[in-house]
């Protein structure tokens, strides 16, 4: 008797587990394909996760949401969502629109499959989580959403904010150290105007000739163009009690 009944829960765990399997691989699926890497997600309680950047200060950059859904699925909405309110959408069959709140900052594009979020001048505020929700229907398992995360970092350009340790007296070393920020990091690196030669610090042994050396100060961190900074040493003399 034991033996039958052991024999008969396998036969119901199996019947369950091949429905389950028929009930996900019956299922449409959907291909993310922008912001990359290309993603293929069945499961709609599966988010996929992705990254992007804009840049601070430049205007109608874009962001983009670009997919595609099985044949047995029909598109019906996609939208742009962050802080779990929706910036812009297209429904089928109308235009792509922008919420009331935020025209004043985005633009919104739909060529079929891609929905564009156009924003208008990158700030850091932009640096958020967004979420593209996109839908579609299928006969067998009625409406379908899939949902996308697109982690948004800024990247700001290089500034020079100041240039210390110009002043060092005859004779002496000196560091020359030239503050940046940005986003990413920036390195620094420091030529000599003269022959343009990378030198390293501390400048040693300075003399009153070396005053009019120039140094300059570059930091770059990739993004649009490397800030530079040009300086002179202040070299002082020393003075001798006679």
């Amino acid at each position: 008797m034991d033996c039958f009944y052991r024999s008969h829960l396998a036969f119901i765990c199996i019947f369950i587990w091949s429905l389950a399997l028929f009930r996900t691989t019956d299922s449409g699926s959907i291909t993310w394909h922008e912001p990359p890497p290309s993603e293929t997600v069945i499961d709609t309680a599966i988010t996929s996760t992705t990254e992007t950047n804009l840049t601070k200060g430049s205007f109608n950059e874009e962001l983009s949401c670009n997919f595609s859904l099985t044949a047995d699925l029909s598109f019906e909405t996609v939208s742009f969502e962050f802080d779990g309110v929706t910036v812009a959408s297209y429904a089928k069959g109308r235009y792509p629109t922008v919420a009331d709140r935020f025209v004043s900052r985005f633009n919104v594009t739909w060529v079929p499959s891609k929905l564009t979020l156009i924003v208008f001048k990158v700030t850091s505020d932009d640096k958020r989580e967004y979420h593209c929700r996109a839908q579609g229907y299928s006969s067998s398992h009625g409406l379908q959403a899939w949902l996308r995360m697109i982690k948004v970092d800024v990247l700001v350009q290089t500034q020079i904010t100041n240039v210390t340790g110009k002043t060092v007296t005859e004779g002496g070393n000196v560091t020359l150290k030239c503050l940046a920020e940005g986003n990413p990091t920036p390195t620094v690196m420091w030529t000599r105007l003269s022959d343009n030669r990378v030198v390293t610090m501390p400048l040693t042994n300075i003399r009153r000739q070396n005053a009019s050396v120039g140094y300059r100060c570059t930091a770059n961190n990739g993004v649009k163009s490397p800030a530079t900074r040009d300086v002179f040493l202040d070299v002082q003399c020393e003075c001798y009690n006679l």
